[in-house]
């Protein structure tokens, strides 16, 4: 058939029709992908929930460790504060920053946003302070929501600056009812994610979109008044609009889990019994450390875990089916866009993990390089569009925008787009999405989507680097290991450069490994030779031949015990870098676990970046609690 095609049309180019015939053409773009525009009927994340506290507004809305509020509570703190908000210039169109930890007062501050008609930009705490800045300055927010302990790192000039824990009495005095909504092209939140050039990139998302992710998983996997869900995630993923919104339209209650525990499994556990907890969200590669505290008939109030950020495999499903009681559920898709869910079955042991079936408000499109359906059970790329919940694009970047949101050529309808997601997938006969991986070097560690060169651009901003490559080390997931080459009439120290890097990237970002390398290797066409690269990886960052400086005091000589245990030495120097040593950012949390324990002392992600060596920790650590700080 495409013979005769081309052959009738000798001046179009092949690729101009599909190789498909036109019957599976039909089945691919529309059968297996049935299409329904979602009628969303809100403008704001915070009017379903305005809805849910008419109805039920004596009922508990959050609870943490030390506070509680009710339906009614919450709704009248937020809008306080949101009557401030939109007095000082938020309102659709405009950004608010949020840097604050997990807590009452961040719910408060979150819905007073949303009511706003403002986006708000989150801005974790544990972030370095070059990161924050270039955060701040890129968005312009009208307003930056802090606390008391996250105040001091907001910089000079970065405007109206509130402290939720402490400036109530600035809006105590603001109406207490819910504030009109304002006509526009509303957002939910402008979140940053890795990009190419060596800073972030920042994705705007529409309320729309949010709203209709919401609404298709409710229809799914509905939540109850009987419910408890755990806000465990970071509110700078986008997947913590489930947590922080999705209950509260339909009077389940959430449990906001202490700043820290997410790290600690047994505190996760015991928070999870505690507060019986039903439903939760958590990245597959958590999940192992969380199986190794936990045992069949653990947790038993769990009746649902949404699981994703990274691919589910069926160690991961398995490991989840052999212990809990409860429906375990995958769900892809990017920041750009919202999600495709699938529950996962117990199944034979290592079946693959499928992705699910299109959402009914999506247009999912599987195509070849020349953006032609490929046939069921062909790799190809994935596509995503819909006339909502398509983001708007990169702040401030048109370029990549326009390379990343092209127009749908498969719908009439005007305007329509499609985002270019780098997913490699195929339709399985059935209609089932199958992933297969990642096209090109964009990476997921710990449910964290990362540009590897990105961390190239900032190591090679060192005065020492000439050339860097970056790459993930296979089989090694949480490992991404950087290799570069001394500038002329310069030597490189691979402790020097991660420490560079701790100080402008997030923790998920940080090289467990620098390799200095004479050369880059190449093929003949000009590629770099990666396998020979890994031939030469360095796990000691040049420490194991330094002199070994031995512990000074008692608690130097349980930290060293500490990285020990962690890293898998016999012995450390108290002057060596911990990633220098072989750690990377999954073990700062457990050197943060180990260390809390051990010590009974809060340290936090910050603590540790700043402090790598066993020295500097130690010194931290006798600081924080002179009087306890004994082994």
């Amino acid at each position: 058939m495409t013979t005769v095609a081309t052959t009738d049309a000798p001046d179009e180019p092949v690729f101009a029709r599909s190789p498909l015939p036109p019957a599976e053409r039909e089945r691919i773009l529309h059968h297996l992908n049935p299409y329904r525009r979602p009628d969303i009927g809100s403008t704001t994340m915070a009017q379903p929930f305005e809805e849910q506290v008419r109805r039920t507004p004596d009922a508990e809305a959050v609870v943490s460790e030390d506070a509680s509020l009710t339906y009614a509570e919450l709704n009248t703190r937020a809008n306080q504060l949101a009557w401030l908000l939109r007095s000082a210039g938020a309102r659709p169109g405009t950004f608010v920053a949020v840097s604050m930890e997990r807590s009452v007062d961040l719910m408060v501050a979150l819905y007073a946003v949303a009511k706003s008609g403002a986006a708000y930009v989150p801005i974790d705490p544990e972030l370095p302070d070059a990161r924050m800045a270039f955060m701040l300055e890129d968005s312009a927010p009208v307003a930056v929501l802090v606390e008391r302990t996250t105040r001091p790192r907001v910089p000079e000039g970065s405007g109206l600056v509130l402290a939720v824990d402490q400036d109530g009495e600035r809006w105590a005095g603001e109406p207490t009812n819910d504030l009109p909504p304002e006509p526009g092209n509303h957002l939910i939140h402008m979140l940053y994610t890795s990009g190419t050039t060596g800073r972030p990139k920042a994705v705007a998302y529409p309320v729309d979109g949010a709203l209709a992710d919401t609404y298709w998983l409710h229809s799914r996997y509905p939540y109850g008044p009987e419910d408890t869900v755990l806000l465990k995630t970071s509110y700078g993923f986008d997947v913590s609009i489930w947590e922080i919104f999705w209950p509260l339209y339909c009077g389940a209650r959430v449990a906001i889990c202490p700043p820290g525990a997410h790290r600690d499994p047994v505190r996760l556990r015991d928070f999870i019994d505690q507060h019986q907890v039903t439903g939760m969200f958590m990245v597959p590669t958590m999940m192992q450390p969380f199986y190794d505290h936990t045992s069949r008939g653990s947790c038993p109030s769990l009746r649902r875990v949404f699981c994703g950020g990274e691919p589910v495999t069926p160690r991961v499903r398995d490991g989840f089916h052999e212990r809990f009681d409860a429906e375990l559920v995958n769900c892809c898709g990017p920041t750009e866009l919202g999600c495709v869910a699938e529950t996962v079955l117990a199944v034979e042991p290592n079946a693959p993990v499928m992705i699910g079936s299109p959402p009914e408000h999506r247009r999912v499109y599987i195509l070849d390089d020349n953006l032609e359906p490929t046939p069921i059970g062909v790799a190809g790329e994935l596509f995503v569009g819909g006339e909502v919940g398509i983001a708007q694009g990169y702040h401030r970047r048109p370029a990549l925008s326009a390379e990343r949101f092209l127009a749908d050529p498969f719908t009439d309808q005007p305007g329509a787009r499609m985002y270019r997601t780098g997913d490699l997938c195929r339709y399985r006969e059935d209609g089932v999405l199958e992933h297969l991986g990642r096209i090109g070097r964009q990476v997921k560690v710990r449910g964290v989507r990362i540009e590897l060169a990105e961390i190239e651009a900032v190591l090679a901003e060192h005065d020492d680097v000439s050339q860097c490559v970056v790459t993930v080390v296979p089989d090694r997931d949480a490992e991404i290991a950087a290799f570069v080459t001394a500038a002329p009439g310069r030597s490189v120290s691979a402790a020097a450069l991660l420490s560079h890097a701790a100080t402008l990237l997030p923790t998920a970002m940080h090289p467990s490994t620098v390799t200095v390398v004479s050369q880059i290797p190449t093929f003949v066409h000009g590629k770099v030779d990666i396998s020979a690269l890994l031939s030469q990886i360095d796990r000691t960052g040049g420490a194991d031949t330094l002199p070994l400086v031995p512990p000074a005091n008692a608690i130097e000589e349980q930290v060293a015990r500490i990285f020990c245990e962690i890293l898998g030495r016999d012995a450390v120097s108290v002057t060596d870098s911990f990633f220098a040593l072989g750690g990377h950012s999954l073990l700062v949390f457990k050197l943060i676990e180990l260390c809390t324990t051990q010590f009974q002392v809060d340290l936090s992600v910050r603590d540790v970046l700043a402090n790598l060596t066993v020295r500097d920790l130690a010194g931290t650590i006798a600081r924080l609690s002179p009087s306890e700080a004994t082994p």
